[in-house]
């Protein structure tokens, strides 16, 4: 059995646990994860005008709760 410990994962390895999460994560987790790397992105991406670009609280608040 492969090791998982960080300093000792292969490439290989971690490949395919990171390919597992999908299947795997809450649904909870999954729509945080779709917030950190879909929507908020894009709603920033669309705020073009200087001084617009900066997170608003809810997005805030909705980024600290998928590091949590």
């Amino acid at each position: 059995m492969p090791s998982h410990h960080p300093s000792r994962i292969s490439a290989e390895t971690l490949k395919t646990v990171v390919s597992r999460y999908p299947a795997t994560a809450p649904a909870a987790l999954k729509q945080l994860d779709t917030l950190r790397y879909e929507t908020i992105p894009s709603s920033i991406a669309a705020r073009k005008s200087p001084g617009e670009t900066s997170l608003t609280k809810a997005e805030v608040e909705k980024l600290v709760e998928w590091k949590l």
